[in-house]
């Protein structure tokens, strides 16, 4: 009789135990600023990871990296087992800039692993067209590596080398469709059942013509619009006197049924009373990732609206009463997180905005983290501006995966996002299009 009871215990255990993250993923990040001086590759982050079976593995990559003393090209990547095509590379140009400022930066890799040991690194090293420059790999920049992530995983790359967007955008302003041009599409069939649906994308864009703004979007089916609440846009000001060679990154969430197609979608940000000049490449290494089938995900929206590429939120003012002041950490959104029992707590958290200060301001720095029941965790993404460019828009990037030690607990947690604004700003804004996701 109590080998019966023994039996039907654990049976009942096994039923409730959710199938999340394996508990060797991984997350650390740089307590330093670190040097980069060669196109040798250096590793900022190692990490060796054995598995006993084939996994699909995510990882994600992000922080800031900052000019130092002599001024080219940087790049960072994710590296598994020597293999530098694991991930897109973020690469940043500061040699061609006549105002070098720190910048965010996002790597990401979804890959299928067979059994065995890998070897993972983040890594960071000055690019072949610039060998006598140098950068710093700002502190807090940190690698996630969450094994086993959603059952159903597809990573995609441009099918040819560097797309060239070239786009008349008229006169149209923030708010109207706009003819975008498709990178890269995943086609995916989750079932009947109704399912939230994670994609992530990053890369570069480096201007061929003109100067302007770089407009990213990842797009659900034949949507001529996205959903501000569902879908980012990403905006990097293509300008020598911001980059002419910079990241951009994004994120979705879409809770769906059936046969769709995810895509990261580019174009040039319209403006009201002029058109866009700028031309520029996509890199062909950028990265398309969509997952579905995981046990925990969700987000945090502003809005819902459609198209809208002008909705901001103030997050710092030098002396405008109404808004936070500057060289104050400010909550731009609070999210109550609830663990299921039988969760294991791995859970990896993103965070992204495009910030935007006012035209004619000085300028100074932000910077972007998470906060969980009241610690600051993960990395931090640092923005710089400075006049005469100071509005030129950026997206910056953060993130955090709860594991090991800090893996969550059952129950109600507060995830808090955080910007701050230092320097001399009338306003500076950060976006109001889908700011947070996480999942296991």
């Amino acid at each position: 009789m109590k080998t019966i009871r023994l039996i039907f215990f654990f049976a009942v255990l096994l039923s409730t135990r959710m199938l999340a993250a394996d508990s060797i993923s991984f997350f650390s990040k740089t307590d330093k600023d670190i040097i980069i001086d060669k196109t040798k590759p250096f590793a900022v982050i190692t990490k060796v990871i054995k598995l006993d079976k084939t996994q699909n593995v995510l990882v994600v990559a992000d922080g800031s990296f900052m000019p130092h003393t002599k001024n080219g090209k940087a790049q960072i990547f994710i590296e598994i087992n020597k293999s530098s095509d694991a991930s897109n590379k973020s690469i940043i140009d500061w040699g061609t800039t006549d105002n070098p400022q720190p910048h965010s930066f996002n790597c990401i890799a979804g890959v299928k692993l067979t059994k065995g040991t890998y070897v993972i690194k983040l890594i960071a090293s000055v690019h072949k067209d610039t060998p006598d420059s140098n950068f710093i790999v700002a502190k807090s920049s940190g690698i996630s590596i969450l094994v086993n992530v959603a059952p159903n995983m597809i990573s995609t790359k441009p099918s040819i080398s560097d797309v060239i967007i070239n786009q008349d955008t008229g006169k149209k302003g923030g708010s109207k469709p706009l003819v975008m041009n498709e990178i890269i599409k995943n086609e995916i069939n989750v079932g009947d059942k109704q399912t939230n649906v994670v994609s992530l994308s990053s890369g570069n864009s480096s201007r061929i013509c003109g100067e302007g703004d770089a407009l990213w979007g990842i797009f659900l089916n034949n949507e001529d619009c996205l959903n501000n609440g569902s879908s980012q846009w990403s905006v990097n000001d293509i300008l020598r006197s911001a980059e002419l060679t910079a990241p951009m990154y994004l994120h979705s969430l879409h809770s769906l049924a059936g046969k769709n197609t995810i895509s990261l979608k580019a174009s040039e940000l319209s403006f009201t009373y002029f058109e866009n000049p700028v031309c520029y490449a996509i890199d062909k290494e950028t990265r398309l990732i969509t997952l579905f089938g995981m046990n925990l995900s969700g987000k945090a929206s502003f809005t819902n609206t459609y198209c809208n590429r002008e909705e901001w939120g103030v997050f710092g003012s030098k002396d405008d009463v109404k808004y936070p002041p500057i060289g104050i950490p400010h909550v731009v959104l609070s999210k109550e997180v609830d663990i299921p029992q039988g969760h294991n707590g791995i859970v990896l958290f993103l965070t992204k905005f495009r910030l935007q200060p006012d035209k004619n301001d000085i300028g100074g720095k932000a910077s972007l983290w998470l906060n969980i029941d009241g610690v600051d965790v993960g990395t931090i993404g640092r923005q710089g501006f400075k006049k005469p460019n100071g509005d030129s828009s950026r997206t910056i990037s953060a993130s955090y995966l709860s594991v090991g030690k800090n893996a969550l607990t059952v129950g109600k947690h507060i995830v808090k996002v955080y910007l701050k604004g230092e320097g001399d700003f009338m306003h500076i804004a950060h976006s109001l299009d889908l700011p947070l996701i996480y999942f296991d």
